[in-house]
């Protein structure tokens, strides 16, 4: 099955819905998932036991859209269809560390109006209700953790996006460097840049190693560092494959099955590459 066919089978499902979409895959190819349901939605795990019991590494893919005007293809079907592919991967791959991939639910709560240094009330109420945070919250033996890896807009591009903050939340530098360690080996293009707020809310909370990445034309990232040198206002300089998020444009049409491919093939050498970190 080709990524880019799954993409379209999200986009074809209204937001809600597509968690049945995740579960249906996974158990269809024999893939051993735990569902859990909380007060914003529904998260989707799937764990393989590594050979190094004692350390794990997760990877998130919100699976929940801005609404159901949108498809919501790059942000972020393109990411779950990845990690979907990635779990048949894995089905017969027994990592070095044991790997934590979840489909999460409501990060599109996250809006640009919250920030980590300002846990007001209301704050922590929207928080709870974020999938990201109420797995972490709750996951047993959070020590364990030695990376967390947030796969965000995995559709459109030719190169690698490394986020270097998210909002106001810098990404772990050591994470960082192990991302254009394997990008510099698989011989992809890749940039480092600030994004907007995700799912690193949540893994900052916790005081977690945490990154995203995703993919991006390589002349977007570059022309968005040279805006951003001449200090613009940071959503209206964004890469213009970024201002289709949240709009109609947003949809199966525009995503690339070299960009999926692209993400996929990078995944699985973070993956096999993981004990470096």
């Amino acid at each position: 099955m080709k990524i880019k066919s799954i993409v379209a089978d999200l986009c074809e499902i209204k937001s809600k819905d597509r968690v049945g979409y995740i579960v249906d895959f996974l158990r269809n190819n024999n893939i051993e998932h735990n569902v859990q349901k909380f007060i914003g939605g529904i998260n989707v795990e799937v764990v393989k036991q590594g050979i190094i019991a004692d350390k794990e590494i997760i990877f998130f893919a919100h699976h929940d859209i801005f609404n159901d005007l949108t498809e919501g293809a790059n942000d972020n079907a393109s990411s779950v269809a990845v990690l979907l592919a990635i779990t048949k991967h894995l089905y017969f791959y027994e990592p070095y560390y044991t790997v934590r991939i979840v489909f999460n639910d409501s990060e599109e709560l996250l809006g640009s109006t919250f920030y980590l240094n300002d846990f007001t009330a209301d704050f922590d109420k929207v928080l709870n209700r974020v999938g990201s945070f109420y797995y972490l919250k709750n996951l047993i033996e959070i020590e364990k953790v030695k990376a967390v890896f947030v796969l965000e807009l995995s559709g459109i591009g030719d190169s690698i996006y490394i986020a270097q903050k998210s909002g106001n939340i810098f990404c772990e530098t050591q994470l960082n460097e192990y991302l254009k360690a394997v990008a510099k080996n698989k011989g992809y293009k890749f940039t480092e840049i600030p994004i907007s707020f995700s799912d690193m809310v949540s893994i900052a909370y916790f005081n977690l190693s945490g990154t995203v990445f995703g993919a991006i034309p390589l002349i977007e990232s570059r022309n968005y560092l040279i805006a951003l040198q001449e200090q613009g206002n940071l959503t209206e300089i964004f890469p213009h494959v970024w201002k289709k998020n949240h709009t109609s444009m947003d949809n199966y049409f525009s995503i690339q099955d070299r960009a999926l491919q692209m993400m996929y093939e990078y995944m699985v050498k973070i993956i096999e590459n993981i004990k470096a970190v």
